[in-house]
């Protein structure tokens, strides 16, 4: 095993500390594994507003910032084996397939998040995570559109515009320092499945299914599946992404996270 650690004294991006460790599986492959903590609070003047305005941004960044370091450290590594990097058209959204009773002890410490690639391209982010609450009342909270519209997008508010058929339309807007954002998603729920889709606005083309599951009396399973780029958004993000589409794909896993924890706080109400 291989062992680097890094500590920021610090910079733009706060004080916090790197580590990186390389477990060898066989003669062609490696586990890699990235550890990372950074406060924002003390970073350059944006990144310090952001975390002010919202806790769960310290958390995002941090997710984000180690997801990219991470793909960029596989990327270059893959380089220099000589490993094309392969390509293909976007496919589309499948629910997760995962053994449940392997993921079990997982489970039990936090949630899990999968990352279907193509090459540099994200297909989809997949989120599952265990709610300590009966499922009806998880239900609940996920047919609230004006509760769970707001945790979609971590720190926004939502309104509910019209409810008809099934369909609840609603707008949202997040109000963040130089990155304040708006738009309309509608919703629609069947027996099984909660789809979202982002009509309008920021996001706009964004679409997300979730799947709610008993895993006893107490105890739901949240099995959420996505596809949505940052980068159609404001334009300081979109310049961010345009450098590192890396740090954009751990956005949008910060985002399915930070949802899960809102569901289950909300949930817990």
């Amino acid at each position: 095993m291989s062992r680097i650690t890094i500590d920021s004294d610090e910079g733009d991006m706060g004080r916090g500390r790197f580590s990186i460790r390389v477990y060898p599986q066989s003669p062609k492959s490696s586990l890699l594994l990235v550890s990372m903590r950074l406060d924002l609070r003390e970073a350059n003047y944006v990144a310090r507003q952001m975390a002010k305005a919202a806790r769960s941004i310290n958390r995002s960044a941090n997710l984000s910032l180690t997801l990219s370091m991470a793909l960029h450290l596989r990327q270059e590594a893959e380089r220099r084996a000589g490993i094309a990097q392969p390509k293909g058209p976007l496919r589309g959204l499948d629910k997760p397939a995962f053994d449940l009773r392997a993921l079990a002890s997982m489970l039990s410490r936090g949630d899990l998040l999968f990352f279907n690639m193509t090459g540099d391209q994200l297909n989809q982010v997949s989120v599952v995570g265990a709610i300590d609450q009966p499922l009806e009342k998880v239900q609940a909270t996920t047919r609230d559109a004006n509760s769970f519209g707001s945790a979609l997008v971590p720190g926004s508010e939502a309104k509910v515009v019209s409810q008809a058929d099934g369909i609840t339309l609603f707008d949202w807007s997040i109000n963040l320092p130089l990155v304040g954002v708006s738009g309309r998603m509608r919703m629609k729920e069947n027996d099984k499945q909660l789809a979202i889709d982002a009509t309008s606005g920021a996001l706009k083309g964004g679409r997300w299914l979730f799947e709610l599951a008993p895993l006893g009396p107490k105890v739901t399973l949240v099995t959420g599946w996505a596809r949505f780029d940052f980068s159609n958004s404001t334009w300081l993000l979109e310049k961010i992404l345009n450098a590192d589409p890396y740090f954009g794909v751990g956005m949008t896993g910060a985002s399915e996270v930070m949802l899960v924890r809102a569901l289950r706080s909300r949930s817990a109400k």
